[in-house]
């Protein structure tokens, strides 16, 4: 939950920190739909992470396969797309790849900085509040047990604290766009073949990194595998994979059934019983089915106001 915020900071300022000066003059008009379902990923994971909170069982992830987090990844490879995708096409491969490789760099110091001010923060409120023991709640008894281990492991990522999880994912993910372009220019979808299949490979073998030395501690988000929803994001916003129009009433409608035939069912463990099934056709079919037809009432809005503007994957 503490990282989320730098994300959304990181996202929303990337078109503006990417783009050469001169080409800053002709500014694109944002969308307000990718900024709303951002917003609304934002709001529902601070909202699942604040304790003893009642607003916790009406969260989306409640009622269905996906949650915030889907969304929120999937929002991040698009907005990736608006940000990095101009670079890699007007200046080259290699220029795109140090732009990315510059805002990974600012990303790991990020996740840095706001853990060990978090670890200092918890450490006063520790002692000093009385109210409640924050250093176990957050899991950092192995870290103040031998620092110099865990500063080491810290800086190199092979500790991975509690709530500090999304950052970490999303620097490895965006790791993967210059090879992506790359292979881009074979196929389009070439990357997003190769992300499957890599995804395929995580769920055979069950390959994790780990999260802390000497422990069986994984990722929480494994990036190995929501690569494949970030690729997604960024091939749509790439224009690489076309969405289908909007003006289909019938697949808005078999949207809603789709998300409202997913409420008994979440509730079954099906999680549990097949991951595969769930990570795939269940969180990815319920993530997009709940994205189509949430997204269709701001689409109509905006076409009654200015004419169907058709909707393409480049995020007009």
């Amino acid at each position: 939950m503490v990282v989320t915020t730098e994300l959304a900071k990181d996202i929303d300022n990337e078109k503006a920190a990417v783009l050469p000066l001169p080409a800053r003059t002709a500014k694109r008009p944002r969308d307000i739909r990718l900024d709303l379902f951002r917003g609304l990923a934002m709001l529902i994971i601070v909202v699942a992470h604040v304790p003893m909170n009642p607003w916790n069982d009406w969260i989306p992830a409640r009622f269905g396969f996906s949650s915030a987090a889907e969304m929120f990844v999937f929002g991040s490879g698009f907005a990736s797309a608006l940000a990095f995708g101009s670079i890699f096409n007007k200046a080259g491969l290699w220029m795109g790849t140090m732009r990315v490789i510059h805002r990974i760099w600012q990303l790991y110091w990020a996740q840095i900085a706001s853990f060990l001010v978090v670890v200092a923060i918890s450490a006063w409120a520790t002692r000093h509040l009385a109210t409640a023991d924050y250093l176990e709640r957050l899991s950092l008894g192995w870290f103040l047990a031998d620092p110099a281990q865990g500063i080491a492991a810290l800086m190199t990522l092979r500790y991975i604290p509690q709530y500090f999880d999304m950052l970490p994912m999303y620097m490895l993910v965006l790791a993967s766009l210059p090879l992506a372009i790359a292979v881009s220019r074979l196929h389009r979808l070439l990357p997003l073949a190769l992300a499957f299949m890599l995804w395929l490979a995580i769920q055979l073998t069950g390959f994790n990194l780990s999260a802390r030395p000497g422990s069986d501690w994984v990722w929480y988000f494994n990036p190995l595998a929501w690569q494949l929803l970030f690729i997604t994001g960024f091939s749509f916003g790439m224009g690489w994979l076309k969405p289908v129009s909007l003006r289909r009433t019938g697949l808005v409608a078999l949207s809603l059934l789709v998300v409202a035939g997913c409420i008994p069912f979440a509730f079954w463990g099906i999680t549990a019983i097949a991951p595969a099934l769930t990570d795939v056709v269940l969180r990815l079919g319920h993530d997009g089915a709940s994205f189509i037809f949430w997204h269709w009432p701001i689409w109509f809005s905006h076409w009654s106001s200015h004419g169907a503007p058709g909707c393409r994957a480049s995020g007009g």
